[in-house]
């Protein structure tokens, strides 16, 4: 019998600003998981980051499973993931951000689980929202199975997903179409969901996610805020939002007018 050449995972990742300390944090927690069975795909979209190309460079010269693609100017997030799905050779394709941590087990649990149960077909995790020093800000988990959540908020943690190959090919890409500012997971989610791609969650904590100075997640929070409104409009009528919806909605766009750190407070207060 012939042995499979293929990994069964491709870890794919894009970084633009990120620098050393936090890409080496991202990096070391996928290459110390528990599952050994990927390849895990760079993709460097800022060509002038040298500190990160080296880098990169002296973990793939360790590391034959890395694989490193350098754009020549910066395409966004959704194309470089669509630039590093098409290069992945798996049959599954796992997310992670350049400034976040995958716990050691995470890979071994989403994969077995999507093995265990063949329908799923996006599979995410719960989050750990942790600062600078390692403060656990929120532990943040997401409905089991996607539902009509979708039309409140995003139903999966973006660099948490476990995703089949096949389920891009069948059902699109990320669009890379989309105006700045938008954001290009919440787009996809809604999309596949209409679509009947079945999505779930792993109702354990298993991805660490940083808000602080050094990678100023925080200070986009009123754009993000303003990019998920604009996304809901657009997908309301296909999605079938009723009257408790729309409420939900106006109640965003009033957010909108506040200060960004308030918007924080307010968000942190609530999902406790």
């Amino acid at each position: 019998m012939k042995k499979n050449i293929y990994p069964k995972i491709s870890v794919v990742m894009s970084l633009c600003r990120e620098g050393a300390v936090l890409l080496k944090r991202s990096i070391d927690s996928i290459l110390n998981q528990t599952f050994k069975d990927f390849e895990f795909i760079i993709i460097i979209d800022n060509p002038d980051n040298k500190g990160a190309i080296s880098t990169i460079q002296q973990y793939k010269a360790k590391d034959s499973r890395i694989k490193m693609f350098i754009h020549k100017s910066n395409l966004g997030l959704a194309a470089s993931m669509n630039e590093a799905i098409k290069y992945a050779r798996a049959d599954y394709i796992a997310r992670q951000d350049a400034d976040d941590v995958s716990l050691p087990d995470r890979l071994e649990k989403q994969y077995k689980k999507m093995i265990e149960e063949h329908t799923i077909d996006v599979l995410g995790t719960g989050i750990i929202e942790v600062d600078d020093n390692e403060r656990v800000l929120l532990k943040r988990y997401y409905k089991q199975e996607v539902g009509d959540e979708i039309k409140r908020y995003s139903p999966l943690g973006h660099p948490t997903v476990l995703v089949k190959r096949e389920v891009f090919n069948k059902y699109g890409y990320y669009n890379v179409n989309l105006r700045e500012g938008l954001p290009e997971d919440y787009d996809l989610w809604c999309r596949w969901y209409l679509k009947g791609v079945k999505m779930c969650n792993i109702n354990e904590l298993l991805y660490k996610y940083y808000l602080g100075k050094k990678n100023n997640k925080a200070k986009v929070a009123k754009r993000v805020l303003l990019g998920t409104i604009k996304i809901k409009l657009r997908y309301a009528s296909q999605l079938r939002f009723g009257i408790l919806d729309y409420i939900y909605l106006l109640f965003e766009m009033f957010l909108l007018l506040l200060p960004t750190k308030l918007i924080l407070i307010l968000f942190y207060f609530f999902k406790k």
